[in-house]
C-alpha cells in the first residue's frame, strides 16, 4: 500500500517495501511537527534556518521567560514550515531539571484534525 512518506525512526518493513511508511494524514502531521521541534537550526541541509531546537533549551532555567522564548520559537517555527498548522496550546510539565517536556496541541482546518504531540527532550 503506497504512503505519504517515511515513518521515523526507519526501521525494514516487508509489507510496505524497505522502511515502513506513514499511511494516513493524522500520523504524518504529527511527525512533522516533531521534526520541527526537535530539529535544531543548521541542523537540516538547504534550510539552516528550519527547526525550534529543543534541546538548545534543555540547561536553560525553566522560568516563564524561558517557557515564553520556547513558545514564541514554536509558534514562528510553525508558521513558517507549516503554516496550515493552528497552534492551539503549549503547556510545559514540571519536571526534573534535565528533562524538557511539553506538549503541543494543534488543529489542521483543511482536514479537521485536532491532536496533540508531547516532546520529552532529555540527556538521552
Amino acid at each position: 500500500m503506497p504512503g505519504f512518506g517515511a515513518k521515523l525512526p526507519l526501521m525494514v518493513d516487508p509489507k510496505d517495501g524497505p522502511y515502513s511508511l506513514i499511511q494516513d494524514y493524522a500520523a504524518l502531521m504529527r511527525q512533522n511537527l516533531k521534526m520541527l521541534l526537535l530539529t535544531a537550526p543548521g541542523e537540516r541541509m538547504m534550510i539552516p534556518s528550519y527547526g525550534v531546537g529543543l534541546r538548545n533549551f534543555l540547561f536553560e532555567n525553566k522560568d516563564q521567560n524561558v517557557k515564553n522564548d520556547i513558545s514564541a520559537k514554536i509558534r514562528e517555527q510553525v508558521k513558517i514550515y507549516l503554516p496550515f498548522v493552528k497552534i492551539i496550546d503549549i503547556q510545559f510539565a514540571d519536571t526534573d531539571s534535565n528533562v524538557l517536556a511539553l506538549k503541543v496541541l494543534y488543529f489542521v482546518e483543511s482536514l479537521s484534525l485536532k491532536d496533540l504531540v508531547t516532546i520529552n527532550v532529555d540527556l538521552n
